[in-house]
């Protein structure tokens, strides 16, 4: 977060701090019914199960999670082993 001085510190704080509180940018890529590909709303369980990770370890890195989903992608499933694993 950028250190603001000035006429209005705590407004222009918060909005640059707001990525540390709100969820993550990453975003699933899900299959419309016509095959094209578009963000989707949240990762299914099956993907975060097959990334090794649980459901309450997904929501604590801030990985958004879809209960209704049920299709896994192997996409997906990258991108969550690659958000999750430990940064050295």
């Amino acid at each position: 977060c950028v250190q603001v001085t000035g006429a209005a510190p705590a407004s222009i704080a918060e909005k640059n701090c707001r990525g540390n509180s709100a969820m993550h940018h990453i975003k699933p890529t899900v299959e419309n019914s016509n095959g094209t590909q578009k963000l989707g709303r949240g990762f299914s369980p099956g993907e975060i199960k097959q990334a090794g990770i649980t459901k309450q370890k997904a929501w604590q890195l801030g990985l958004p999670v879809d209960e209704r989903r049920r299709s896994v992608h192997e996409e997906n499933v990258k991108n969550i082993k690659a958000h999750a694993k430990p940064k050295s």
